[in-house]
């Protein structure tokens, strides 16, 4: 999940519901709530622990951490160096992630379809947004958390794709690199808060309109295939723009060469790794 947030173009999300552990990861973050403050006053710490299934979230939230930390540099050279390769393997992982989540909505009727199609129409809509340049003060800083935390737990819609729109992704990302604590920790403050209060919102759609809500999620991952195409060229006319300003197009290739074979070889690795992990989630779920 750490790599796939730090992708613009790839969200936390999708990779939570590849391994089968999204609803767990909502139902543990919607747990701090009173009843958690209610536990801690009465410092029944042990039952605390329990209630926001803190194992599980410290465990979720080290190796998100450790990736953010120690392969941000990696990720991002492979995307500017190895682009074609790099968001061939990503499409691979989302596409054969939306017909798991597919396979999730019980019943497909008219109002999931309908959820499904505004999804992926409101992914296509975002994924083509030029990225603004907003200063980088404390209180955009707090805000641009609260926004992009909410997409990173949506899977299809990257968080990190909404910080480079709200012209905030390097910024953020050269501050974890250069351990710039006062970014951070107003960064992150941002993120805890937008955190705690959608999931709640999540929570709730998934307990009482599960079906409607999962076929949003596979609209919004179709949508989200948009932006992590990976062949693309610059529109014509854009010589005088900003190289982050300038409008990129989807494209297909041109002829079958080692670059195409190697993208096609890279999307059948990103489907074989899905469903890997579902079959290696499945076995994990029997033992237990």
């Amino acid at each position: 999940m750490g790599c796939a947030d730090v992708v613009p173009g790839v969200s936390g999300g999708t990779v939570a519901l590849i391994v089968g552990i999204y609803g767990r990861l909502i139902e543990a973050i919607g747990s701090f709530d009173l009843a958690l403050v209610d536990l801690l006053r009465r410092k029944r710490i042990r039952q605390a622990a329990e209630h926001i299934d803190l194992r599980f979230l410290a465990a979720l939230g080290l190796g998100i951490g450790a990736a953010v930390v120690s392969l941000a540099k990696i990720i991002t050279w492979l995307i500017l160096n190895r682009p074609v390769a790099t968001w061939s393997l990503f499409f691979g992982l989302i596409l054969a992630s939306t017909f798991l989540v597919y396979r999730m909505v019980e019943k497909w009727t008219v109002p999931e379809w309908f959820a499904a199609a505004s999804g992926s129409l409101f992914a296509y809509w975002i994924s083509g947004r030029l990225p603004t340049d907003a200063p980088h003060t404390y209180p955009v800083l707090f805000t641009s958390g609260m926004i992009a935390i909410c997409a990173m737990i949506l899977p299809g819609i990257s968080g990190s794709f909404i910080l480079v729109i709200l012209g905030q992704y390097l910024f953020v990302l050269e501050a974890v690199h250069n351990r710039d604590i006062p970014v951070i920790i107003v960064f992150s403050a941002g993120c805890a808060i937008g955190l705690l209060a959608f999931t709640k919102l999540l929570r709730y759609l998934l307990k009482n309109h599960k079906t409607t809500t999962m076929a949003s999620l596979c609209g919004l991952m179709i949508g989200s295939l948009r932006k992590i195409w990976p062949f693309k060229s610059e529109a014509a006319g854009q010589e005088l723009l900003k190289p982050k300003h300038r409008i990129q197009i989807n494209i297909l290739p041109d002829a079958i060469d080692e670059q195409t074979i190697w993208a096609v070889a890279m999307v059948i690795a990103g489907i074989a790794v899905v469903f890997l992990a579902e079959y290696a989630a499945g076995r994990a779920e029997k033992k237990t």
